[in-house]
């Protein structure tokens, strides 16, 4: 969290020197994010984990990738009320959150067209998913009782890696929340479809979303000053 506060502080300074500097930045948050592909699919191929040599079979289950997509866009919009309520309603918590994505994480993509902010993320939804969710929701999994029911399983993994990733995400209480709110309906859409890609489109398309957002509410910043 304070390389995060420490990057943003400087963005303002940086951009003002070179109008270019959000390619750098986009490199970074694109390689990252799908760099956890990768890492994923390995340690579910290290764990023996169902599905671990299959990537359709992980990311489609049974279904047919247009099913999984039209699925996913469907599950982005009870996700936009977050947006809504982080916009609208004036409580402290909600108050503190609008700051901080205003003066910590737009600074961070300033400058940055319509196409890198879609690809950052989509490569949040394939990373992020196919690792809590791909790997972390089984492999926690694997390590519970077998005396346990699946359900109660499931859901236990689902609780345990939502925190961790709250936990991730953590730059203010209210932050933690939302995200921890939203790795359980990531874990339960995983779950409920058997498949991955309905929470890789849910997930990057709002994020994306959330992140045209921060952008014009940046240059309403701008436009006041």
């Amino acid at each position: 969290m304070d390389e995060v506060d420490d990057l943003a502080d400087g963005m303002p300074e940086i951009l003002q020197k070179d109008p270019n500097s959000w390619k750098r930045i986009f490199v970074q948050f694109v390689v990252a994010e799908y760099l956890m592909v990768p890492i994923a699919l390995v340690m579910m191929w290290v764990c023996v984990l169902p599905n671990a040599d299959s990537i359709t079979g992980q990311l489609l289950g049974e279904y047919h990738w247009s099913w999984a997509v039209a699925f996913g866009l469907f599950a982005t919009i009870p996700m936009l009320l977050s947006i809504v309520l982080t916009a609208m309603v004036p409580w402290r918590p909600l108050v503190e959150l609008r700051e901080l994505v205003q003066t910590k994480m737009a600074p961070l993509f300033r400058g940055m067209p319509s196409w890198a902010l879609f690809l950052i993320a989509m490569g949040a939804g394939f990373g992020e998913e196919w690792l809590f969710r791909g790997f972390g929701v089984q492999g926690v999994g694997w390590l519970l009782p077998d005396s346990w029911s699946p359900e109660m399983v499931q859901w236990t993994a689902i609780l345990i890696v939502a925190l961790v990733f709250g936990g991730l995400h953590a730059l203010t209480p209210m932050y933690f929340f939302l995200t921890f709110v939203m790795g359980i309906y990531f874990g339960y859409l995983v779950w409920e479809t058997e498949s991955l890609l309905p929470a890789v489109v849910a997930h990057g398309l709002y994020d994306y979303i959330a992140l045209l957002y921060i952008m014009r509410l940046d240059k309403e910043f701008e436009s006041a000053e």
